[in-house]
This record gives structure tokens, C-alpha cells and sequence, in this order.
């Protein structure tokens, strides 16, 4: 636990200046400055990049987190595993690449009347797609070798940084929009070849070639990781983009850009625990191969708990200033204004269930998560199509919803089936009960005029009234015991 709680503190110091760079461009200039279509393209092409990346990996992402620990040897270059890794991304980048190229027609062909822009840049998906595929198989080099704080920094922190100083360019006209476009690319760009450069100088890296007998020895168990990796990591990709892609098809790319933009407000909510879960992944890959039950089962519960805790505080402090957040926005907005409560539910689904996907995912029983990860695919894009022709936005984002709830209860299930860990306590009951009264106590202040006055006097309450009720009940002994330290200091 100790490499976590170090490498979570600052992860979550880069992830939340990220937080505070991204709110600036993505709920300030690019709604102000930006067309609702011109925010969906962007992030319909992200959502098409990270779907295409991530099946071009071919599974070694989740091949590394789960073998290397197998391969760690410096002094052999770790029997030439990271040379192997990367020569299997470059082929599934070529075969991607290859079926895009069909798919490409077909996109353009169905593309709806308001989706004319999306036609026409189109092509931006494949430098988009290769940027992704390269951050993805070198980050997964730097957890394993326990730096994921360098991929937090990168993603969550410098790539916003970026993309915030590229779209000033925009705002001062000194740039189109067309032309901003491939500095949009080169701001995703920029951080995977920072990546790249920082693990070859890495003394830990090896990129040597060796016909290592262990290789041998493994390629069994290699491929048939790599494969379910594959269909995990493809569904797991489908299932958190497919609402955009699914909105830009029904509804357009306006639509998509105000969905985009009030789903942005709930990922808030998740950002705690992103930085802890790559940090968990690797550990919890080695407590298993160390047949270490107890450690998983303290970073289950611990994990699972604290999540809930920091998800239940953002998400009702998002909510509470939900008016204010319209107040910020454009009035067309105001139509996703429920997409940023059920997606931040379903994030807040997914955090309860603390680092119940590395378990499952790391242990040998690794393949039915994939097996409930491709039929929840299904569930999903059946209820977007019968959710997005009722309620619109809210209908997409409802289903998101719906779908975290089946996919955790089902993990939660045989993780408790297969060996006997579950995390959750009356303690949790009590989390809702404190977060229900908080939300109460900011709710009923009158509106004050002033967007910042009112912004700070409700979160405040809000925030302090979960804060004081948590410590008083002793809802965590740990927050309590470090509180008191501080104290005496």
C-alpha cells in the first residue's frame, strides 16, 4: 500500500491541475467560443480514438499489467517483453487501420445532414487513433514498472495544458477553425512522444529483442490473456464512448457537443479515483502472483470506501450548483442538464466498486469479466436506442447509468462467489444518508446574484456539512486519525 498512497497523492495533485485547466477550456472558452457542432466533432473524434486505440493493442495492455512481473528481470532486458509488446501494437495499428479504411465509408455514407463536418475531416481519426495506441502500450510499460504518475502527468496535466494553449490560438482568431484542427492533433500528440522519450531513458526500459525461452514457455498463457485483454478492453471502450457516438448518429453533432460538454462536469466526479486505479492495477497484479489474499482483500475495502466517500462529496457538490453551471453555459445547454446527474451516478457506481475491474482482471478467473463486458455492450447500445428517441441526452445518459449498475453488481457478485471478498458495510448506507442531508443543507439556500458568491457560500456548506458529519459519526477511523495528527502538529 505504500507505493499507492504516494503515488495517489501526487497523481491526484496532477490530476486535479488538470481538473482546474480542463474546466477553463471545456466549460468556459469551447462553449463560448466554440459551435455546439465544432465541440462534438472534437469529441466524437476522440470517441472514435480511443475505441480504434485501444482494439489496436491487441490485448498487450492488459498482457504487460498482468505478465510482466513474470519477465521482470533487468539484467536479461526483461527477456525482451517490451520489444515483444510493441511489435504486436504495431501490427494490430496496421490491421486497424486497414478495416477503418471500409468503415470510413460507410460513416461518411450515414452520416446525418448536421453531421456534414464530421464527413469532411473525417480522416483526423487516424493520426488520432495512432496517438492513442502509442499512449496507451508505453503507459502500460510505466505502470508496470511502477511510474504512473508520469502517464497521470502527461494525460490528466500537460495534454490540458496543451490543448488550453492551441485553442487560445482559435479564440484570438489568429487561426480557423480548420486550421486549428491539427494543433488539437499536436496537442494529443505531444505527451505520448514525452512518453515515449521518458522510458528510453529510463534505466528500467529495455527495448532489446532476445528469443528468451521464458517467452516460449508463456506464449500460451500471453495469447490467451492478450485475446479476452482484447475483448475487455474494446468493450470497455465501447461501453464508455458509445453514448456520443450513438447521440452524434441519432441526434447530430450538436447534440454531441452538449452532451459532451455536461458529461465533462460529471467525469469530475471520477477523476479521485483514476490516478488510484492505475497505481492499484500493478500491485494488485503482483499480490496475486504472490498469492497475497490479504492484500488484495485491504485495497478491496479500503479503496471501495474512500471512492465512495470523495464521489458522493463531488457529486453533490456538482449538483447542489447545477443552476450555477447553467448560469456559466450558453442557454442551449441547458438541455444536457441531466446528463450530468446520471453520468456522475454512474461514476459514482463504478467507485463503490473500488478496484473490483484489477481484481477480477488480474486473477485466474480473468476471463468472465469478458464474457459480462460483451454482453453488457449489447445492453447498452440497445438501450441507447430505445432511451435517446424518448429522452434525448438524458436518454444516453440514463443508460450509461443503468449499464454501470449491471456490469458492478455482476463483478461484485463473483469476485464474492470465487473468493469470499465484498467491501460493503452499513457504512455505506451512512455515506448516502450524510450526502442526502448535505445536499439538503445547500439546496435550500436562497440564490444570491452573484454567480461567484453563490458558487462559494453553497459548495462551502455543503462540503462542510458532509465534512463535519463524517468526522463526528467516524465514518472512516483513518480520515479521523490523520485529522487528529494534523491537529497536533
Amino acid at each position: 500500500m505504500g507505493i499507492i498512497k504516494r503515488q495517489a497523492i501526487s497523481g491526484t495533485i496532477f490530476t486535479y491541475l488538470g481538473v482546474i485547466i480542463g474546466f477553463i477550456t471545456s466549460a468556459i472558452i469551447f462553449p463560448r467560443y466554440l459551435t455546439t457542432e465544432q465541440i462534438g466533432l472534437i469529441g466524437i473524434f476522440l470517441s472514435y480514438s480511443y475505441i480504434l486505440g485501444q482494439l489496436a493493442t491487441l490485448g498487450t495492455g492488459r498482457v504487460t499489467i498482468v505478465m510482466f512481473p513474470h519477465f521482470r528481470n533487468k539484467e536479461k532486458d526483461h527477456h525482451g517483453f517490451f520489444f515483444l509488446m510493441i511489435i504486436i501494437a504495431a501490427a494490430g495499428l496496421l490491421i486497424i487501420f486497414a478495416g477503418f479504411y471500409f468503415l470510413k465509408q460507410w460513416l461518411i455514407g450515414s452520416a446525418t445532414e448536421s453531421s456534414a463536418l464530421f464527413s469532411r475531416h473525417i480522416n483526423y481519426i487516424y493520426p488520432l487513433t495512432l496517438i492513442t495506441l502509442v499512449f496507451l502500450v508505453f503507459d502500460s510499460f510505466n505502470t508496470t514498472l511502477f511510474h504512473a504518475v508520469r502517464g497521470i502527468f502527461l494525460k490528466e496535466f500537460l495534454q490540458r495544458v496543451l490543448i488550453l494553449f492551441f485553442v487560445l490560438f482559435y479564440v484570438f482568431k489568429w487561426v480557423t477553425f480548420e486550421q486549428y484542427l491539427p494543433l488539437f492533433v499536436l496537442a494529443m500528440a505531444l505527451p505520448a512522444l514525452f512518453m515515449v522519450l521518458s522510458l528510453l531513458r529510463d534505466p528500467e526500459f529495455s527495448l532489446k529483442p532476445a528469443f528468451s525461452g521464458l517467452i516460449k514457455e508463456k506464449r500460451g498463457i500471453m495469447a490467451s490473456i492478450g485475446a479476452y485483454g482484447i475483448l475487455i478492453g474494446f468493450s470497455g471502450m465501447v461501453i464508455t464512448n458509445i453514448d456520443r457516438i450513438m447521440v452524434e448518429r441519432m441526434m447530430g453533432l450538436g447534440p454531441t457537443g452538449i452532451y459532451t460538454t455536461m458529461a465533462y462536469f460529471a467525469t469530475l466526479v471520477v477523476l479521485p479515483a483514476r490516478a488510484l486505479m492505475k497505481i492499484s492495477d500493478p500491485v494488485i497484479a503482483q499480490s496475486w502472483k504472490e498469492s497475497n489474499l490479504d492484500n488484495v482483500r485491504e485495497n478491496y475495502y479500503r479503496s471501495s470506501l474512500s471512492q465512495f466517500m470523495i464521489g458522493c462529496l463531488l457529486l453533490i457538490g456538482i449538483w447542489v450548483n447545477i443552476e450555477n453551471i447553467l448560469r456559466i453555459l450558453p442557454g442551449e445547454f441547458a438541455e444536457g442538464k441531466f446528463v450530468i446527474l446520471f453520468i456522475g451516478l454512474a461514476f459514482l457506481v463504478d467507485m463503490a466498486s473500488g478496484t473490483a475491474t484489477h481484481i477480477l482482471a488480474n486473477s485466474k478467473y480473468y476471463k468472465y469479466q469478458t464474457y459480462f463486458i460483451m454482453l453488457l455492450v449489447l445492453v447498452v447500445v440497445l438501450l441507447n436506442y430505445l432511451l435517446i428517441p424518448v429522452w434525448g441526452l438524458t436518454g444516453a445518459a440514463i443508460s450509461t447509468f443503468i449499464a454501470k449498475i449491471i456490469i458492478n453488481f455482476i463483478r461484485h457478485q463473483l469476485i464474492y462467489w470465487k473468493f469470499g471478498l465484498q467491501p460493503y458495510s452499513r457504512v455505506f448506507l451512512s455515506i448516502i444518508a450524510i450526502a442526502i442531508i448535505s445536499y439538503l443543507a445547500g439546496y435550500f439556500i436562497p440564490e444570491i446574484s452573484s454567480l461567484i458568491l453563490d458558487l462559494a457560500i453553497r459548495s462551502a456548506i455543503t462540503g462542510g456539512v458532509f465534512i463535519v458529519l463524517m468526522l463526528v459519526f467516524r465514518i472512516s477511523p483513518e480520515i479521523n486519525h490523520k485529522l487528529s495528527k494534523f491537529i497536533k502538529k
